[in-house]
């Protein structure tokens, strides 16, 4: 019999592009990996950023045995009861060199926010697009649907017609060819509204690509 491309999968028909765009936004992999670029050079930029004040360590024990030994202190011994101390650290030598590391941060942090929006900005146009894709294959699919049915009818009133001897073989098979082709042509759009549904579901977040 006839291989029908409707028995082989569920095609869903109801995709709403404002959800799909929503989802995107928070479930799409390559604008994640965007966001997460852009984390990471906020993070680096604060470090950054942190190495220009002076380091503050405190420290403090109690009852054990401590040794201490810093450059920029003096040795420090204690056995017993408490003891605390504050060490401030600054780098008079590495002001020039820190700079270009806060400089180059923040150029890293404008650069991985213009990737992040360009990304944004290109995930949704391809999935507004893919939409008009999938709308438009639904449309033709329901008036390829409307035409199978016709062509049904249309062979079925000929096999009668010919069964009478009102028609020859030739226009049966003719009608016979036309009801042929319109299912070829209606599982060809099932497959290809299949395809667009699932790059939907993989721009939206819900699928994961290749």
């Amino acid at each position: 019999g006839d291989v029908n491309a409707a028995d082989t999968f569920v095609l869903n028909e109801s995709l709403n592009p404002d959800e799909l765009l929503r989802l995107s936004m928070t479930q799409n992999a390559a604008i994640l990996l965007a966001e997460e670029q852009t984390f990471l050079a906020e993070l680096n930029k604060n470090i950054a950023g942190a190495d220009r004040f002076p380091r503050i360590s405190l420290s403090g024990s109690y009852g054990y045995f401590r040794q201490e030994i810093d450059a920029s202190n003096l040795p420090l011994r204690e056995t017993t009861g408490f003891t605390g101390g504050v060490t401030l650290r600054y780098n008079l030598f590495s002001g020039l060199s820190r700079q270009r590391s806060i400089d180059n941060a923040r150029l890293d942090v404008k650069s991985s926010r213009e990737q992040e929006m360009s990304v944004e900005k290109e995930i949704t146009k391809e999935l507004l697009n893919s939409y008009e894709r999938y709308a438009n294959t639904l449309r033709q699919l329901e008036l390829t649907r409307l035409n199978v049915q016709t062509a049904e009818r249309n062979f079925e009133n000929s096999r009668e017609a010919f069964r009478l001897g009102q028609i020859s073989s030739i226009e049966l098979r003719e009608a016979q060819v036309n009801l042929l082709n319109e299912k070829l042509r209606l599982n060809n759009l099932i497959y290809l509204a299949k395809q667009n549904e699932l790059v939907l579901m993989v721009l939206s977040g819900q699928l994961m690509g290749d």
